[in-house]
C-alpha cells in the first residue's frame, strides 16, 4: 500500500485525528499493510501483543473464546478502527481474537514503534487515554447488559448498536446477532419478529432495515457504541447472508453462546 493511502487511513482513525500532517506521515512510515481473505484470523486471543492493528478496508469481528469453546463477539470494527489497543499497555497477550468478515486489509505498527511514537508525541496521549476509558466503559456496559437485561432486550440493544454503527440497513445474519447478544438463534428470531410486529424493522435479503429509528432508540440504549463519527459505505458490507461466513466456525468445532 502506498504511503499516501496509509496516511489517509490514519487521518481517519479517531486516535490520530488531532495529529498534524508531519506527525501522521511519520506514523505512516512505521505502518505496513496486509490483506486477509474473508473468514481469515487476523490475530489470536492469547498471542503476544506485538502490533497495533488498524482496519484499512473491510469488516472485522472481535471476539473472545471461553475455556469450553464458546465464542462471544465483543465488537464489529470497520475502516479506520483500531484492534486490541488496550493489550499494548502492560498485557502479556491479546485479550481478543479478530477475524475478517469480508475481504479485509489492515495496517499494522510494531508495538515498540507505536509506544515510542506516543512518548515523542504528546498530542496523541490524551486520545489514547480517552480511548482506553471508552473501552473500559463499554466493557462494563456489556457486563451489565449480559447479567442484568432480559434476553429479548439484549437482542434489541445489539440491533440498535449495529444500526448506530452501520446505518438503517443492518447486513448481519440472525446467527451473528445471537452471538453478539449472547443467546440462541431461536430467541433472537423471536425478538426480531417482535420488532417487526411493532413496525420498528423490516426484513430484507441479507439483513434487516430499521424503519422507525425513534421507536428503536426509545426501547434501546447504545451500550457498546465506542465511536460513530465515521460512516461506513454500504458497499463494503457483505452483499448477502448466503455469502457471509458463520461466526460459529472460527476455529475447531462450531459453538453457540447459549442464553
Amino acid at each position: 500500500m502506498k504511503i499516501d493511502l496509509k496516511t489517509e487511513i490514519l487521518k481517519r482513525c479517531w486516535l490520530f485525528s488531532d495529529l498534524d500532517e508531519s506527525q501522521v506521515k511519520r506514523l505512516s512510515s512505521l505502518a505496513k499493510s496486509r490483506s486477509f481473505a474473508k473468514g481469515a484470523l487476523i490475530l489470536n486471543q492469547g498471542d503476544p501483543p506485538d502490533f497495533l492493528y488498524i482496519v484499512s478496508s473491510g469488516l472485522v469481528r472481535q471476539f473472545r473464546t471461553s475455556i469450553c469453546g464458546r465464542m462471544f463477539i465483543t465488537y464489529i470494527s470497520s475502516s479506520a478502527d483500531e484492534l486490541n489497543l488496550a493489550a499494548l499497555f502492560g498485557a502479556d497477550e491479546y485479550f481478543l481474537s479478530a477475524q475478517a468478515i469480508s475481504d479485509t486489509t489492515v495496517l499494522f505498527i510494531a508495538k515498540n514503534d507505536f509506544l515510542a511514537f506516543i512518548e515523542d508525541c504528546s498530542a496523541i496521549k490524551d486520545r489514547v487515554l480517552a480511548r482506553l476509558g471508552q473501552v473500559l466503559n463499554s466493557t462494563y456496559e456489556r457486563i451489565c447488559d449480559l447479567t442484568g437485561e432480559i434476553v429479548s432486550q439484549r437482542v434489541r440493544n445489539v440491533v440498535y448498536m449495529l444500526h448506530r454503527r452501520f446505518g438503517n440497513m443492518v447486513r448481519f445474519r440472525r446467527e451473528d446477532i445471537a452471538l453478539m447478544a449472547g443467546t440462541t438463534i431461536e430467541t433472537t428470531v423471536r425478538a426480531i419478529a417482535n420488532l417487526k410486529t411493532a413496525r420498528v424493522i423490516e426484513s430484507r435479503r441479507g439483513g434487516i432495515v430499521v424503519i422507525d429509528e425513534k421507536k428503536l432508540a426509545e426501547i434501546c440504549r447504545s451500550s457498546y457504541v465506542i465511536n460513530t463519527e465515521l460512516n461506513l459505505p454500504q458497499s463494503s458490507l457483505a452483499s448477502s447472508s448466503e455469502n457471509e461466513p458463520s461466526l460459529t466456525t472460527h476455529v475447531g468445532q462450531p459453538q453457540s453462546f447459549m442464553s
